[in-house]
């Protein structure tokens, strides 16, 4: 098993994670001019918080069966993970806020 073989993109929520971290790597270095830079990082901050509570409430086990393992994936979830999905709610909820102007 690599280094990597666990950053495929082959749950949505994965794809959610790697594209705020994008946003805010571009948030901190790239001067945006349809919104602010704060906005920007906000967004993206919020939705790899979001991605990444989900992807640590998503678990994956294994157990050996006759000539092999059996390999599923479910959803157990545990404090700091519905922590880091209410955390990336409410921040995608603030720069949506920020984005209407109230």
């Amino acid at each position: 098993m690599g280094w990597f073989d666990n950053l495929k993109m082959d749950i949505w929520f994965k794809a959610v994670t790697y594209l705020g971290g994008v946003i805010v790597l571009l948030s901190l270095t790239v001067p945006m001019r349809v919104l602010s830079n704060d906005v920007w990082s906000l967004l993206g901050f919020g939705l790899f918080t979001f991605g990444m509570g989900r992807w640590k409430n998503h678990k994956t086990h294994s157990q050996p069966v006759p000539g092999g393992y059996m390999t599923w994936q479910d959803r157990n979830t545990d404090y700091l993970g519905i922590l880091l999905e209410v955390t990336g709610v409410v921040l995608v909820l603030l720069a949506i806020w920020q984005i209407i102007g109230f």
